[in-house]
């Protein structure tokens, strides 16, 4: 990884938190308009420009980029449950391919191995 990416990286943790932090303060508007906005930078800095707009624009992944930026939007126009719903399941259409990887790479984590049942690692998933 080179320095861009370990910042976007550093960011796309913080813009995590800073969602988390917003649905645990039952929806406070400005950690979820600044969640948005690192995460949005964290992925143009870890992919790249043009990778990330190629990637959100494909055709399989279009209905999830438009629920993601109607979230955003909601959250921008002070409804941030409505927008929170719309991000999570955005979200999921965009980034649900990766599900199995993900749970596969976490289950190597010795204390989370113990947590994820054995179903849902990735060499069990039909994907």
């Amino acid at each position: 990884m080179n320095d861009i990416q370990v910042i976007g990286s550093g960011l796309l943790v913080f813009g995590i938190l800073f969602f988390i932090f917003g649905i645990f303060t039952f929806g406070s508007r400005q950690f979820l308009v600044t969640a948005n906005l690192l995460l949005l930078v964290a992925f143009n800095l870890l992919f790249g420009v043009k990778e990330f707009v190629l990637f959100i624009f494909q055709r399989t992944k279009i209905v999830g980029t438009l629920a993601f930026l109607i979230g955003i939007s909601l959250v921008f126009l002070r409804l941030p449950f409505p927008g929170i719903l719309c991000e999570i399941v955005g979200a999921y259409w965009l980034f649900g391919g990766f599900t199995g990887m993900i749970l596969s790479y976490l289950s190597r984590i010795p204390f989370l191995s113990y947590i994820i049942p054995s179903s849902w690692r990735k060499e069990n998933l039909d994907l």
